[in-house]
């Protein structure tokens, strides 16, 4: 089933295709304990591709990954299921649900969120949320010296391992056979380097400067590599980087175009502000409906005291709605009746040129 939906790709019969992943998303269970779980790793890039050509088969796919995501609402999550969310998020570019979905965990079951952070860390830091990393990282100085421990166990494991290989060699009289594997002491070297540097980074990131430096040294002391003695200065800089509202020309007029509108939404203009939006938002809701929504969610706020970018991030995809041009903004706002929120607003360039309002949302 799984190769007819791959096959029926090429020659475009799409929905035949479509219907064919969806049976084997349903029916894995069925053949094996692996697959249930396993169709993931089977199918998830060819059905993504499937949807660059076919929108109702990224949808589909958007649908089954909130089916998921239903599940932890109602109680019935586990740490698999979190594995497929995660796959679906990472393939779809979706990221940022993954870590809202882990926060949600957190709040609900702190054991389960435990269990589900080797898999959350790498959407919880390429969004930057290092404070939640380290919150389960714990102590910085202990995090390094497991680390370090796991590097040296593996490389003892592999001299052990050649030295046996070695002795059963010689034993045939077959040394001049006897495989070398630099490639597998390298593998090593480069994990350690990869997960020493995540590791200053998170402490970078939350103040934890001098912990950070002290890390450097000692695994410099351990494996003079230039990636480990540059990794402060990196972190530094990416940190620096990301703290920085995006200057290009396309963010700034769209983000000026969002303030525009928010300014409509702080008057009270719901109106127009709904007349202003993309036809996404007004296919998604009527004007009376828009209405009705701000009248609940923003009105009772009260007036603005206080907005400030966040962070604004370009974006071609987003979940349920059609490829485009997107600028995806946060806002650090105070309001008279709440006095610390966050406004996430979303806006698309439309065909005429504008930069309209896709998404508003405030928590």
């Amino acid at each position: 089933m799984l190769k007819e939906a791959k096959e029926l790709i090429k020659p475009a019969h799409y929905e035949e295709s479509l219907q064919r992943f969806i049976w084997y998303h349903d029916h894995a269970a069925e053949f094996s304990t692996n697959l249930a779980s396993g169709w993931l790793i089977n199918a998830l890039s060819d059905w993504v591709e499937l949807g660059r050509r076919y929108p109702k088969a990224k949808q589909a796919l958007i649908e089954i990954r909130d089916r998921k995501d239903q599940e932890f609402h109602e109680g019935r999550g586990y740490f698999e299921l979190f594995m497929e969310i995660n796959s679906i998020n990472d393939y779809l570019q979706c990221q940022d649900d993954t870590c809202a979905l882990f926060k949600f965990i957190e709040e609900k079951d702190p054991k389960l969120a435990r269990q589900c952070f080797i898999v959350a860390e790498s959407a919880l830091m390429n969004r930057h949320e290092y404070a939640w990393c380290l919150r389960y990282i714990g102590d910085g100085p202990a995090a390094f010296e497991r680390i370090r421990q796991d590097w040296e166990r593996e490389k003892q494991w592999q001299q052990s391992m050649d030295q046996n290989l070695a002795e059963a060699y010689q034993r045939m009289g077959r040394t001049n056979l006897f495989p070398q594997r630099p490639e597998m002491s390298k593998l090593s070297d480069d994990r350690f380097v990869g997960e020493v540097r995540q590791l200053i980074e998170i402490l970078i990131g939350t103040g934890h400067q001098a912990d950070a430096e002290k890390i450097r040294d000692e695994a410099v002391a351990v494996l003079d590599d230039a990636r480990l003695k540059s990794a402060v200065g990196d972190a530094e800089e990416k940190i620096q980087k990301c703290a920085a509202p995006d200057s290009q020309p396309q963010t700034q007029d769209a983000v000026s175009a969002a303030q525009k509108w928010l300014a409509l939404i702080d008057r009270g203009n719901y109106s127009e502000s709904w007349k202003q939006a993309s036809a996404v938002v007004q296919g998604a809701a009527t004007e009376p409906s828009f209405v009705n929504l701000m009248n609940t969610f923003r009105q009772p706020l009260g007036e603005l005291a206080s907005r400030k970018l966040k962070s604004a991030q370009r974006m071609t995809e987003l979940p349920g709605a059609p490829d485009g041009q997107y600028v995806v903004m946060q806002f650090e706002t105070s309001f008279a009746g709440k006095k610390s929120t966050i406004e996430t607003v979303t806006f698309m360039l439309e065909k005429d040129g504008q930069w309209k309002s896709a998404g508003y949302f405030i928590k």
